[in-house]
């Protein structure tokens, strides 16, 4: 097995540690124990409960209840734990994406952004169990591809994706995102249009950006499309949402969606084209809050759906 390969299975093996701890925090707790344990602080809880206020029962089911929520307190603070490991697991796996690329007979220079494509696919999903099963599924699937590291490509350093690659590993493993989430906030943003303004909605979109309505309609028609979302941006897209006051209370049924809105509405500079115009390369901080916000979206409008 290549040095590629092993490190793949590495993290493959890290994540299924993380899903079978995730499934037996569920399921540590002995019920013979358990049940035991709230019964003895049930009867101390009644016990005290008589002697200050003359309420045995009242007591005891308080007594019980303490238990059971420590021990729901103790089974959130594990799987907060975990998820924590889960996506620091993710961002060094992307890392390690980043350097390389599956050769195949039509590839000629570096394809990172589409094995990491899949990984950050898995995270769009709500619950972590899932995201974690995912994760594992897809480096099942790149455990068995022919990948090379980018430095063996005959060619990189000549073409400008490679270099963009190089230079910019962060800000790319962004834009590689956006093929999952542009088309879930577009179809997102269209529903809410027909839902408050029904069928005419165009004719709003038009009055409220009567100067680039135009381009939006010649964009879309070039892609073999009537509808002007077609023709946005990403960050059109993002703008169009917090513009009209009508879509507000669709939005703050979403607190964490709105919040990840903004988000990305105040990193546009990150989607903007081309990518030469940049000197540097995103911060590592804001890195993460712009990928999280994308999972947010993601895993948001997929659990609504």
């Amino acid at each position: 097995m290549s040095e590629i390969a092993e490190r793949i299975r590495a993290y493959r093996y890290q994540e299924e540690q993380l899903l079978s701890s995730l499934r037996g925090a569920r399921h540590q707790t002995n019920p013979i124990t358990a049940e035991a344990t709230r019964g003895l602080v049930g009867e101390l809880g009644a016990i005290v409960s008589e002697e200050l206020l003359g309420l045995r029962s009242i007591g005891r089911r308080l007594g019980r209840a303490i238990v059971t929520q420590g021990e729901k307190q103790r089974s959130v603070g594990l799987e907060l734990s975990i998820q924590a490991q889960h996506e620091v697991a993710i961002v060094s796996i992307n890392e390690f994406l980043r350097k390389v690329s599956e050769r195949t007979g039509r590839t000629h220079e570096p394809g990172s952004n589409k094995l990491m494509r899949g990984i950050v696919r898995a995270q769009g999903y709500v619950r972590l169990e899932t995201r974690i099963t995912k994760t594992i599924a897809e480096l099942r699937d790149l455990e068995i591809k022919n990948l090379v590291y980018n430095n063996d490509f005959p060619n990189l350093g000549e073409g400008e994706s490679s270099a963009i690659l190089e230079r910019f590993p962060r800000l790319s493993t962004v834009r590689s995102m956006l093929p999952e989430v542009e088309p879930r906030i577009r179809k997102f943003l269209r529903e809410s249009l027909i839902t408050v303004f029904g069928q005419h909605w165009e004719n709003n979109l038009k009055s409220k950006f009567s100067k680039e309505f135009p381009r939006w309609s010649e964009k879309a028609n070039a892609k073999g499309s009537r509808d002007p979302l077609d023709g946005q941006t990403f960050g059109e897209l993002i703008q169009t949402l917090k513009s009209f006051s009508e879509l507000s209370r669709i939005l703050s049924s979403k607190p964490e969606f709105y919040l990840s809105l903004k988000i990305l509405s105040s990193a546009r500079p990150v989607f903007i084209h081309p990518l030469e115009l940049r000197q540097n390369d995103i911060r590592e901080d804001e890195f993460r809050k712009i990928t999280l916000a994308i999972h947010t979206i993601i895993g948001t409008l997929e659990a609504s759906r």
